[in-house]
């Protein structure tokens, strides 16, 4: 499992199986990461 905060809207955390996390999501026709990961300094 993977708990993972939300960064817009109310910021809730979420939690997700580590496939769906790091999984593909079709949309429009479209396949990409459900999540990138971000460099925050």
């Amino acid at each position: 499992m993977v708990v993972y905060q939300a960064l817009y809207g109310d910021q809730a955390y979420w939690v997700r199986p580590e496939n769906m996390f790091f999984g593909k999501v079709t949309r429009d026709g479209r396949t990409f990461n459900r999540f990138t990961e971000i460099d925050i300094k």
